[in-house]
């Protein structure tokens, strides 16, 4: 009998211990700053229309995640490459790519220019590239989820901007084509 009693106790001491330890973990989740939802991309050039080859644009993203900017995001940067390095824009980088349930809903402003070769006079490190060939610029935050960077495109053509987006547990990338005049 005082067997039985020993084990119940044991067995309803377990049970408390481990319902309250779930319940902790469910709080910590609950209260984090994350919120549960993919984030959206949108991505814009300034100016929209009629980018020229030796004047300063600036690209944008406008992140956000069910409908609240996305502030320090982890990973904000673009991958820029000209039509003739090589590469062909449907060679992985055509479609949308997100990670971790993620929607990618993005304002790809089809006529709009950027690139620079892999010089340094955006005065971005061009140091920084996998083994694409491709500049990645680490974009800054100036606020309400809304990340940039100025760049100069030296000469006319087609040229491809790839946002890498990381945030909130979600990563975003899409490709967009860019004319300069």
């Amino acid at each position: 009998m005082l067997k039985k009693i020993t084990v119940m106790l044991f067995s309803v001491c377990t049970l408390i211990f481990l319902l309250a330890a779930c319940q902790a973990d469910d709080n910590r989740h609950g209260s984090s700053d994350m919120l549960s939802g993919p984030i959206d991309v949108k991505f814009s050039t300034d100016p929209a229309e009629g980018i020229k080859a030796n004047e300063p644009v600036e690209l944008q993203l406008h992140i956000s995640q069910m409908g609240d900017p996305v502030i320090n995001a982890d990973e904000a940067r673009f991958e820029i490459w000209y039509e003739d390095n090589g590469q062909e824009e449907s060679e992985d980088h055509g479609d949308e790519h997100t990670g971790h349930g993620s929607s990618d809903e993005s304002d790809s402003h089809g006529d709009h220019g950027d690139h620079s070769d892999h010089t340094d006079h955006n005065n971005h490190s061009s140091n920084d590239m996998y083994d694409t060939g491709n500049e990645f610029v680490d974009a800054e935050e100036i606020g309400d989820g809304i990340y940039t960077i100025t760049y100069t495109f030296d000469q006319t053509g087609t040229y491809y901007i790839k946002y890498h987006v990381t945030g909130q547990g979600y990563h975003s990338m899409r490709t967009n084509e860019i004319h300069v005049e």
